[in-house]
Protein backbone atom coordinates (compact mmCIF):
# COMPACT_ATOMS: atom_id res chain seq x y z
CA UNK A 1 0.00 0.00 0.00
CA UNK A 2 1.02 3.43 -0.21
CA UNK A 3 1.12 5.56 2.69
CA UNK A 4 1.05 9.41 3.19
CA UNK A 5 1.63 12.08 5.86
CA UNK A 6 -0.10 14.93 5.81
CA UNK A 7 -0.39 18.47 7.65
CA UNK A 8 -3.04 19.91 8.40
CA UNK A 9 -3.04 22.25 5.37
CA UNK A 10 -3.06 19.03 3.21
CA UNK A 11 0.70 19.63 2.49
CA UNK A 12 2.85 16.13 1.87
CA UNK A 13 4.87 15.98 5.07
CA UNK A 14 6.04 12.23 4.13
CA UNK A 15 5.60 9.18 1.80
CA UNK A 16 6.40 6.04 1.54
CA UNK A 17 8.46 4.54 -2.26
CA UNK A 18 4.82 2.73 -3.24
CA UNK A 19 3.78 6.32 -3.53
CA UNK A 20 6.29 7.46 -5.17
CA UNK A 21 6.03 5.24 -7.62
CA UNK A 22 2.19 5.44 -8.19
CA UNK A 23 2.18 9.00 -8.84
CA UNK A 24 5.48 8.70 -10.77
CA UNK A 25 7.44 11.18 -9.06
CA UNK A 26 10.72 11.51 -6.87
CA UNK A 27 9.92 12.27 -3.28
CA UNK A 28 11.29 15.25 -3.94
CA UNK A 29 8.93 16.63 -5.95
CA UNK A 30 5.75 15.54 -3.68
CA UNK A 31 6.83 16.76 -0.15
CA UNK A 32 6.30 20.00 0.74
CA UNK A 33 3.11 20.25 -1.74
CA UNK A 34 -0.81 20.00 -1.40
CA UNK A 35 -1.94 15.88 -1.65
CA UNK A 36 -4.76 16.98 -4.07
CA UNK A 37 -2.05 18.49 -6.43
CA UNK A 38 0.06 15.53 -6.35
CA UNK A 39 -2.68 12.39 -6.04
CA UNK A 40 -5.15 13.76 -8.44
CA UNK A 41 -8.15 11.88 -7.95
CA UNK A 42 -11.12 11.13 -10.71
CA UNK A 43 -15.24 9.77 -10.60
CA UNK A 44 -16.96 8.44 -12.93
CA UNK A 45 -13.83 10.09 -15.29
CA UNK A 46 -14.78 13.93 -13.47
CA UNK A 47 -11.57 15.73 -11.84
CA UNK A 48 -12.40 15.38 -8.36
CA UNK A 49 -12.07 19.15 -6.61
CA UNK A 50 -9.65 20.26 -4.40
CA UNK A 51 -12.08 21.07 -1.91
CA UNK A 52 -13.98 17.63 -2.28
CA UNK A 53 -10.51 15.66 -2.29
CA UNK A 54 -10.67 12.55 0.50
CA UNK A 55 -8.22 13.74 2.63
CA UNK A 56 -8.88 17.18 2.58
CA UNK A 57 -12.88 15.91 3.79
CA UNK A 58 -11.26 14.01 6.61
CA UNK A 59 -9.24 16.78 7.58
CA UNK A 60 -12.45 19.25 8.00
CA UNK A 61 -15.01 16.74 9.32
CA UNK A 62 -11.77 14.89 11.67
CA UNK A 63 -13.86 11.84 10.41
CA UNK A 64 -12.03 8.82 8.95
CA UNK A 65 -12.70 9.32 4.64
CA UNK A 66 -12.90 6.16 2.22
CA UNK A 67 -13.67 5.52 -1.39
CA UNK A 68 -12.78 3.95 -4.84
CA UNK A 69 -11.44 6.87 -7.16
CA UNK A 70 -9.64 6.79 -10.48
CA UNK A 71 -5.91 7.87 -10.79
CA UNK A 72 -6.26 10.99 -13.34
CA UNK A 73 -4.91 10.06 -16.48
CA UNK A 74 -4.80 6.66 -16.02
CA UNK A 75 -7.09 3.60 -15.89
CA UNK A 76 -6.32 2.62 -12.37
CA UNK A 77 -8.80 2.33 -9.51
CA UNK A 78 -7.58 3.50 -6.53
CA UNK A 79 -9.14 2.59 -2.53
CA UNK A 80 -8.16 5.25 -0.87
CA UNK A 81 -9.05 5.82 3.62
CA UNK A 82 -7.94 8.90 4.79
CA UNK A 83 -7.65 9.17 8.43
CA UNK A 84 -7.02 12.41 10.99
CA UNK A 85 -5.01 11.98 13.65
CA UNK A 86 -4.23 14.37 16.33
CA UNK A 87 -1.40 15.32 17.60
CA UNK A 88 -0.75 15.48 21.78
CA UNK A 89 -0.03 18.99 20.66
CA UNK A 90 -3.49 19.97 19.18
CA UNK A 91 -2.22 19.68 15.64
CA UNK A 92 -3.93 17.79 13.42
CA UNK A 93 -3.02 15.55 10.53
CA UNK A 94 -3.75 12.78 7.90
CA UNK A 95 -2.37 9.48 7.43
CA UNK A 96 -3.38 7.88 4.11
CA UNK A 97 -3.64 4.64 2.77
CA UNK A 98 -3.49 4.46 -1.05
CA UNK A 99 -4.43 1.02 -2.85
CA UNK A 100 -4.41 0.21 -6.64
CA UNK A 101 -7.38 -2.12 -7.14
CA UNK A 102 -7.17 -1.95 -10.48
CA UNK A 103 -7.32 -5.52 -11.03
CA UNK A 104 -10.16 -6.13 -8.34
CA UNK A 105 -12.23 -3.89 -10.73
CA UNK A 106 -11.38 -5.61 -13.93
CA UNK A 107 -12.56 -8.94 -12.54
CA UNK A 108 -15.51 -7.97 -10.93
CA UNK A 109 -16.19 -6.07 -14.27
CA UNK A 110 -15.86 -9.49 -16.19
CA UNK A 111 -17.54 -11.22 -13.90
CA UNK A 112 -20.70 -9.01 -14.66
CA UNK A 113 -20.27 -9.45 -18.12
CA UNK A 114 -20.27 -13.41 -17.86
CA UNK A 115 -23.17 -13.19 -16.45
CA UNK A 116 -24.70 -10.58 -19.27
CA UNK A 117 -23.51 -12.92 -21.76
CA UNK A 118 -24.74 -16.23 -20.00
CA UNK A 119 -28.54 -14.76 -19.51
CA UNK A 120 -29.01 -13.31 -23.26
CA UNK A 121 -31.18 -15.01 -25.37
CA UNK A 122 -28.76 -14.68 -28.03
CA UNK A 123 -26.12 -17.09 -29.08
CA UNK A 124 -22.82 -15.85 -28.37
CA UNK A 125 -19.94 -17.96 -28.99
CA UNK A 126 -15.88 -16.31 -28.15
CA UNK A 127 -13.22 -18.14 -30.48
CA UNK A 128 -9.37 -17.38 -30.12
CA UNK A 129 -7.44 -15.98 -32.75
CA UNK A 130 -7.40 -19.36 -35.01
CA UNK A 131 -11.20 -19.45 -34.94
CA UNK A 132 -11.46 -22.28 -32.22
CA UNK A 133 -14.74 -22.45 -30.18
CA UNK A 134 -13.43 -21.09 -25.97
CA UNK A 135 -16.52 -20.36 -24.72
CA UNK A 136 -20.65 -20.48 -25.27
CA UNK A 137 -23.73 -19.49 -23.50
CA UNK A 138 -26.47 -21.37 -22.69
CA UNK A 139 -28.67 -20.26 -25.61
CA UNK A 140 -25.80 -21.39 -28.28
CA UNK A 141 -25.93 -24.88 -26.33
CA UNK A 142 -29.92 -24.34 -27.12
CA UNK A 143 -30.20 -23.36 -30.55
CA UNK A 144 -26.98 -25.62 -31.96
CA UNK A 145 -27.83 -29.04 -29.95
CA UNK A 146 -23.96 -29.17 -29.21
CA UNK A 147 -22.93 -29.56 -25.18
CA UNK A 148 -19.95 -27.02 -24.36
CA UNK A 149 -17.81 -29.88 -24.48
CA UNK A 150 -18.37 -31.36 -27.66
CA UNK A 151 -18.24 -27.90 -29.28
CA UNK A 152 -15.07 -26.29 -27.71
CA UNK A 153 -11.81 -26.23 -29.18
CA UNK A 154 -13.84 -26.57 -32.73
CA UNK A 155 -13.90 -24.62 -35.57
CA UNK A 156 -17.36 -23.03 -36.13
CA UNK A 157 -17.25 -24.84 -39.23
CA UNK A 158 -18.82 -27.38 -37.53
CA UNK A 159 -22.17 -25.37 -37.36
CA UNK A 160 -21.96 -25.67 -41.00
CA UNK A 161 -25.69 -27.93 -42.39
CA UNK A 162 -25.19 -27.56 -45.90
CA UNK A 163 -28.80 -26.29 -45.72
CA UNK A 164 -27.73 -22.83 -45.91
CA UNK A 165 -26.76 -21.35 -49.57
CA UNK A 166 -22.74 -20.72 -49.64
CA UNK A 167 -23.29 -17.39 -50.08
CA UNK A 168 -25.33 -16.83 -47.19
CA UNK A 169 -22.20 -18.86 -45.40
CA UNK A 170 -19.66 -16.89 -47.03
CA UNK A 171 -21.68 -13.39 -45.78
CA UNK A 172 -22.42 -14.66 -42.21
CA UNK A 173 -18.43 -15.91 -42.20
CA UNK A 174 -17.30 -12.50 -43.27
CA UNK A 175 -19.49 -10.69 -40.71
CA UNK A 176 -17.69 -13.22 -37.64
Amino acid sequence: DAIVWTSADEMIEWSNAVFDRLVGKPRIETLGHRISAVLVLEENGVPVPAQSHPVRLALLDGKETSGVYGLAGTTRQLEILARPVDLASGEAHAIVTIRDCTERQELAHTRLLSIALQATIDAVVITDPQGLVRWVNDAFVTLTGYAREEIHGQGLCVLRSGQTSLETYQSLWETI
